[in-house]
């Protein structure tokens, strides 16, 4: 591909693609290996993830709570409850 940001070009068919990344994305979680042909931007964005351990069969994006509960918690985390 000549565009890191174009997921499909012009031509192409969209199930062999599919298929592909698939295949491509189980060999990811499987074997930790990236395979063609998956776009260095996509790539990026499954290690990220990995990182962060969102799993794969989540329905919806896990969000951050808000910093004054973060601040609350680190607080908290000091305290003794005893």
């Amino acid at each position: 591909m000549s565009d890191a940001w174009v997921a499909l070009e012009s031509g192409a068919d969209p199930t062999e693609r599919i298929a592909a990344l698939r295949s491509a994305y189980d060999a990811y979680l499987t074997a930790g290996r990236v395979e063609r042909p998956v776009r260095p931007v996509v790539a990026d964005s499954w290690r990220r993830s990995a990182r962060a351990h969102v799993s794969p069969s989540w329905r919806c994006t896990p969000r951050r709570p808000p910093p004054e509960v973060c601040s609350c918690r680190r607080w908290a985390a000091t305290r003794r409850c005893w």
